[in-house]
């Protein structure tokens, strides 16, 4: 059984936003990220505003491009170790 408080809540938009900076940080143009998914840039700004949800295959190669852990883009942590126990 879960103990739902330990349950890590997705936001679209908090996931966008990481996106955003780790795509600025290593000096990448939003367009030229959308080509290397095959996505419209129009389709990866909704992805970087929150306003659409990433496909698991999308998350996946984004994080390879941008060189940081799909764990860090869906939760904002960076290490395994902080990752609390979910199950009870």
């Amino acid at each position: 059984m879960f103990n739902e408080e330990k349950i890590l809540m997705l936001d679209a938009v908090e996931i966008g936003v990481r996106i955003r900076e780790a795509r600025k940080e290593k000096g990448i143009k939003s367009v030229d990220l959308a080509a290397q998914l095959g996505i419209s840039a129009d389709q990866y700004s909704r992805i970087e505003t929150g306003k659409s949800s990433c496909n698991l295959k999308n998350l996946f190669l984004i994080s390879q491009y941008l060189e940081v852990s799909s764990d860090y883009l869906l939760s904002g942590r960076k290490y395994f170790d902080t990752f609390p126990k979910i199950m009870a």
